[in-house]
């Protein structure tokens, strides 16, 4: 019997060759490029993606092994019966031991109702991963990579930004997909940074800071910083020397470090 798509799961199958193609090229230059031992792939679904990718995977003599998460059961069989590693349920629930490899390189074409949570729980592995390919919604996709000056740079843009290289690799439209989705989509490419662009922030009490930073900064976001940031927080923008009458997505990663360094000598309450 043909498979059905099961609409409580939000599945749209990729089908577009030339669009898995690209993606699936690209993937084998970063897996050679940073010698990737290990690949996850999240949600397989059908196996567009999957199929090339073992094929393609090969070729590659230095690599060890391709693993995939699938949350859909009667999927899952399928790549269970070829002999491939797998693990079935929801990627958010994964232990950690089942798909964090080193030399670890992670693509996907993400589900849009889970991206942000599954993407969180990935790039927090920085020190880990060494390359991610993953597709979003575009909406999503604009926020991970907008630049300073760009209106949909936001807190999520920052926090991500400031430990991984974001860069589009590709835009897939909604006739690439079955069935398909009222939106267009886009993939992008994470590459870890060796350090993070905020000096400190990586420290446990400067992780705490650089995300109440954030949440300060972009609580409301069309208003001007020093509207923004009142008591010692208007301290701290004193101090930091960025002018006040910017707002929170104009201003460059030196302008956010200096706010970030002002903050020593100041009391915030953090959680």
């Amino acid at each position: 019997m043909a498979y059905s798509k099961r609409k409580h799961l939000g599945q749209h199958f990729l089908k577009d060759a030339q669009v898995v193609e690209t993606l699936v090229g690209a993937l084998m230059v970063e897996l050679q490029n940073r010698c990737c031992h290990y690949l996850l792939e999240i949600g397989p679904g059908k196996g567009a993606l999957t199929s090339l990718i073992r094929e393609r995977l090969k070729s590659l003599d230095f690599f060890q092994q391709f693993f995939l998460c699938e949350k859909d059961e009667l999927l899952a069989k399928k790549w269970e019966q070829l002999g491939v590693g797998i693990h079935v349920g929801d990627f958010l629930d994964c232990p950690t031991h089942f798909w964090l490899k080193p030399a670890l390189a992670v693509v996907s074409n993400l589900p849009y109702s889970s991206s942000i949570a599954i993407l969180k729980k990935l790039v927090s592995e920085v020190d880990t991963i060494r390359v991610m390919v993953l597709m979003f919604q575009a909406e999503v996709a604009f926020r991970l990579r907008a630049e300073e000056g760009n209106r949909n740079r936001g807190s999520l843009s920052l926090a991500i930004q400031n430990r991984w290289d974001v860069h589009f690799l590709l835009k897939v439209p909604p006739c690439s997909f079955d069935p398909a989705p009222c939106v267009d989509s886009e993939v992008l490419l994470f590459i870890p940074r060796s350090h993070p662009r905020i000096e400190g922030s990586d420290t446990a009490e400067g992780q705490v800071f650089w995300e109440l930073l954030l949440r300060k900064g972009f609580a409301q976001p069309r208003k001007m910083l020093r509207r923004v940031f009142l008591s010692q927080w208007l301290g701290l923008l004193d101090r930091s020397g960025v002018d006040g009458s910017k707002r929170a997505f104009v201003l460059d990663w030196a302008e956010w470090n200096a706010l970030f360094q002002a903050r020593a000598g100041l009391k915030f309450f953090l959680p």
